[in-house]
């Protein structure tokens, strides 16, 4: 994810998501869409989605209807992401356009202040 590309959008209600209730959600729009080389340390040249900030924030929000059962080393752990504390969440989604079932990847702060960040969906 790059800083100058993230964007905030906020929830119509909040979602509560494993005890924490989300208001507000982070994302970079070009990183989920095109996804990250780790070699060159840039997005990928092609993209793998065409996904919007809706799409993105309707996804999210689909945990509010979900009871997902969250387990450390399962669907949760604990990391350090550039020097910050975060749960990352792997959970399923579905794209109501497509039918598909999608992966997308949460971290929660441990700073927590009702903002989740979205770090992908694939």
């Amino acid at each position: 994810m790059k800083e100058e590309n993230i964007v905030a959008r906020k929830l119509d209600g909040e979602v509560e998501f494993d005890g924490h209730k989300v208001k507000t959600i982070k994302f970079d729009l070009e990183h989920i869409n095109r996804g990250w080389n780790a070699e060159k340390h840039d997005y990928n040249s092609i993209r793998r989605s065409n996904y919007t900030a809706e799409d993105i924030v309707e996804f999210f929000e689909q945990f509010g209807y979900y009871s997902i059962e969250w387990e450390e080393g399962r669907n949760k752990n604990k990391m350090d992401v550039r020097g910050k504390k975060r749960t990352r969440y792997f959970a399923i989604v579905h794209d109501p356009y497509s039918g598909e079932q999608k992966k997308m990847v949460i971290d929660i702060p441990e700073d927590f202040e009702n903002e989740g960040i979205v770090v992908t969906v694939y």
